[in-house]
């Protein structure tokens, strides 16, 4: 008895093992089949840490893209150096991740999550909304590429697996290898997934907390997108203002709304702990002041948000230094008018 129990034992083990190495073999045929893959996991690994993966990102970007768009100053003064190099026959090189952000990580892992892993799910009808809210970004993250470099392989690149190009032809934002305005792309795509979402349904699976922006909040990613739409147009104000107008004018009439309020703001919450370091905001805040530019600018249009960017230094009057103040009142003294002759300073 006992040995007929281990024979059917013995078959029984050996046809689990032989369905289990079919199954392992199955997958090894195709390098591109893939086993169980939440596709929501995908979507939290490819926005992980959005813009910001290494601590470098941030003080980066202080030292060099925030200083050639005149939004803040070395604690010393401006430099020429920043825009020109002139000791040698070299350019400057200022910090600018979005070419590597995209092609190395983010647009990389948007671009697989929505042409492979969800078309591989066996319930991919149901991760509609997800590729729409991958799109959106991915689309986001070319457009902070292109506005910075102009030009970049999109419409062929990250398609060497998928259709064999190695060497993928270069995209120029005015306009792609096809012919076509890359902007409006840009901009169609980003209508067409708002759309999607728009025709969301309970049968889809919700990001939660897989999400880092908005928690699964169909309605906010939709805020979000028609927001975006008029952010990417607003670069081509003077460029293209026909094309301006009809996206400002869509946006604003969608049914859907777009950014209004704090609680619609897109806020990523970053789970790496190198943004929690206080000795790079102590280095910020004591290497960088904001430059006169940026705070005529807020003041010029009476803007809301100065108090807010800018915080005042302790050096004019009025501003909680006794001595500086003493010296104010010296100026008041002698010289009572100078803050209108000398209005400039």
């Amino acid at each position: 008895m006992n040995q007929i129990k281990y024979i059917i034992l013995s078959f029984t083990f050996l046809f689990l093992t032989t369905g289990r190495l079919d199954d392992y073999r199955e997958l090894n045929t195709n390098p591109e089949l893939l086993g169980t893959v939440d596709p929501r996991n995908a979507f939290t690994g490819a926005t992980e840490n959005w813009n910001n993966s290494q601590r470098h990102h941030l003080t980066g970007k202080y030292s060099g893209v925030m200083q050639i768009m005149q939004y803040i100053v070395g604690s010393e003064g401006a430099s020429a150096s920043i825009y020109v190099n002139s000791k040698n026959n070299a350019r400057p090189s200022p910090y600018t991740p979005y070419y590597s952000d995209y092609f190395g990580q983010i647009g990389l892992r948007l671009r697989y999550l929505v042409n492979t892993v969800i078309p591989l799910n066996p319930e991919k009808e149901r991760y509609q909304d997800v590729a729409a809210i991958a799109n959106i970004l991915e689309t986001y993250e070319a457009w902070l590429m292109f506005d910075v470099y102009g030009a970049a392989p999109y419409t062929e690149g990250l398609k060497l697996a998928s259709e064999g190009i190695g060497t993928p032809r270069y995209d120029l934002y005015q306009q792609d290898i096809n012919g076509k305005a890359l902007y409006k792309v840009f901009d169609e795509k980003i209508k067409e997934n708002v759309a999607l979402l728009q025709s969301s349904n309970e049968n889809q699976y919700n990001l939660g907390r897989n999400d880092f922006f908005y928690a699964g909040n169909v309605s906010k990613w939709i805020r979000f997108g028609n927001t975006l739409r008029i952010k990417m147009a607003q670069r081509l104000e003077k460029a293209d203002n026909a094309f301006y107008n009809s996206v400002i004018t869509e946006a604003l009439a969608h049914p859907g709304g777009i950014i209004s309020s704090h609680d619609q703001s897109a806020i990523y919450h970053h789970p790496n702990e190198h943004n929690n370091n206080t000795d790079d905001m102590q280095a910020l805040t004591t290497s960088y002041v904001a430059s006169r530019a940026l705070v005529n600018y807020l003041k010029k249009y009476n803007d809301p948000r100065l108090p807010i960017l800018v915080r005042r230094n302790g050096f004019g009057n009025g501003n909680n230094n006794t001595e500086n103040d003493a010296v104010f009142a010296t100026l008041k003294k002698y010289y009572p008018n100078y803050d209108q002759n000398f209005s400039q300073w």
